[in-house]
């Protein structure tokens, strides 16, 4: 999956699996949400991008199952043509403090399926913060791209 870059949203610092230093902005909001949502769940060191870059009542459950998953079995890993590309987004609100926005992916079939993502301004790191809930957001499927802005590269 290819994943956004800027250099003015950001990320401005890039260490192993770790991107960060995102600007306070939405759309700063908005490349940290893509960048982070894409690494915690496939890259190598992705323990540490939860541990760094999450927040959320399902961070340290999340990080229970898969450390005890992997204890056992292989590393999770994409499987080619599986994974989507970014075709879209929406803010729902945003506030310097808060970020939830809505990304559409589009898989090689043509189904478009969208996921609500929250993010949060940490004063302290000075970086948003991706959430990860005790219950995911339920996705949906859309036809077309009609309310969102189209975005994606590739």
């Amino acid at each position: 999956m290819a994943v956004p870059t800027s250099k003015t949203a950001g990320p401005a610092v890039v260490e192993g699996d770790l991107a960060r230093c995102f600007a306070h902005s939405p759309t700063g909001a908005l490349f940290a949400a893509a960048q982070i949502g894409t690494r915690y769940p496939f890259t190598k060191d992705w323990e540490k991008v939860v541990e760094q870059q999450t927040y959320g009542d399902g961070k340290q459950l999340l990080l229970d199952k898969r450390r005890a998953y992997e204890a056992t079995a292989e590393p999770i890993a994409p499987v080619p043509g599986e994974l989507g590309q970014f075709a879209g987004f929406q803010f729902v609100t945003y506030t310097p403090q808060t970020a939830v926005l809505q990304m559409v992916s589009r898989f090689e079939a043509g189904t478009m399926q969208v996921s609500t993502v929250t993010m949060q301004w940490d004063d302290g790191e000075g970086d948003w913060l991706y959430e990860i809930p005790s219950v995911t957001p339920p996705q949906k499927t859309v036809e077309n791209l009609d309310g969102y802005v189209v975005w994606g590269g590739l």
